[in-house]
């Protein structure tokens, strides 16, 4: 908000707002809890660890944002990656627990939604989507075709 972005303009509540509008039913691939578990289970290396790369992102945060957006509009996938996960390839087990790991979680269930036919949206944070444990690399690696970068 500090660099003049509106949180309701974003991507979630967008969608959510549609999907209540045109009446589609929305479901999480993971529940809060779960979320917050991610934090809450962070051994104490791990949240020196996380403490040192959010701290880096808030500083950064200006820069990072512009760099990101320009990576987005050339469809720059790397660039979006390295700007997004700044520092976590520092800490590889933190990288595995925010990202990979929940990415093992969500892949069955959005296999599932695939076998299932018909049109889903699924809408998850940018930095999930790209870099080598991304839910598009894994979902590539078993075969799924997507399209896009």
């Amino acid at each position: 908000m500090r660099l003049g972005f509106d949180p309701e303009a974003g991507v979630d509540p967008q969608v959510a707002k549609w999907a209540t509008a045109q009446g589609k039913a929305v479901r999480s691939l993971e529940s809060n809890e779960a979320q917050f578990r991610i934090f809450a289970e962070l051994t104490p290396t791990q949240e020196a660890e996380f403490l040192a790369v959010t701290l880096r992102q808030i500083r950064e945060a200006p820069r990072m944002l512009k760099e990101m957006l320009a990576a987005y509009r050339r469809g720059d996938t790397a660039g979006i990656e390295r700007t997004l996960n700044a520092g976590l390839d520092d800490f590889p087990g933190l990288r595995a627990r925010l990202l990979k790991d929940r990415h093992d979680k969500w892949l069955p269930q959005i296999e599932k939604m695939i076998a299932q036919g018909g049109n889903h949206v699924i809408v998850v944070g940018a930095g999930h989507l790209v870099g080598p444990d991304s839910v598009v690399a894994m979902l590539r690696a078993r075969g799924i075709r997507i399209e896009g970068p």
